[in-house]
C-alpha cells in the first residue's frame, strides 16, 4: 500500500514539473514574439526615420539654418529655438514646423507631449516674411533630457496670396501644435 502511494506521489509531481516547464516555455516564447512585433523601439526608429530621410530641400519654401536647445530661465527644462530663411519668392504669414530630439542614450527625448516622444512641432506666425529675411523663433519645450536636435522642418507654410504649401503623404502632430 505504501508502495502505491509512493509511486501516485512521484507520478503526480513529474506531471507537475513538465506542465511547468512547457507552459513556461510558451510563455516565453509568446513575450519574445510580443516584443518584437511590439518593440516601442521599433516605432521611435520608424519615427526617426520619417525626419532623416532624404527629401528634396531645394523644393521647402524656408530653409532651416540653426537649432539650438537651451535651459529655461526659470527651470531646468529645455527650449528649442529655430533660425530659419524664407527661399522662396513669396511672402509668408505662417509657418508649422516639426522636430525630433534626442536624449544622450541615442533614445527620443521627453518633451511636452507624453505620447509622442522625441517628436514635437510648433506654429510660427509674422505680419510678414520676405524673402531672403531669416527670422528666429523659440519654442518652450519643457523637455528634461533633450541633448540633441536631429532634425527639423517645415511641414506647412501660409503664404501672403493665399496659396498653403506642405509636405505631401506626411502625419504630423497638431494636436500638440504650440503657438509662439
Amino acid at each position: 500500500m505504501k508502495r502505491i502511494i509512493v509511486v501516485l506521489i512521484v507520478i503526480v509531481l513529474s506531471c507537475q514539473k513538465k506542465k511547468e516547464k512547457s507552459s513556461g516555455y510558451v510563455r516565453a516564447t509568446l513575450t519574445d514574439t510580443a516584443m518584437n512585433v511590439y518593440s516601442p523601439q521599433s516605432s521611435y526608429e520608424m519615427v526617426k526615420t520619417k525626419y532623416l530621410k532624404n527629401d528634396s530641400l531645394s523644393d521647402y519654401p524656408v530653409k532651416i539654418i540653426s537649432t539650438k536647445l537651451f535651459k529655461n530661465q526659470y527651470s531646468t527644462f529645455k527650449n528649442i529655438r529655430l533660425t530659419f530663411k524664407n527661399v522662396s519668392r513669396k511672402n509668408i504669414h505662417a509657418i508649422k514646423f516639426q522636430w525630433y530630439t534626442e536624449n544622450a542614450l541615442a533614445e527620443p527625448s521627453n518633451l511636452r507631449s507624453f505620447f509622442n516622444r522625441g517628436e514635437s512641432s510648433g506654429l510660427y506666425t509674422a505680419d510678414l516674411l520676405k524673402p531672403g529675411k531669416t527670422s528666429s523663433v523659440i519654442f518652450e519645450e519643457f523637455s528634461s533630457d533633450a541633448k540633441r536636435v536631429i532634425a527639423a522642418r517645415p511641414y506647412e507654410v501660409v503664404f501672403s496670396d493665399g496659396t498653403k504649401w506642405y509636405i505631401k503623404n506626411q502625419s504630423y502632430l497638431d494636436i500638440y501644435l504650440i503657438k509662439r
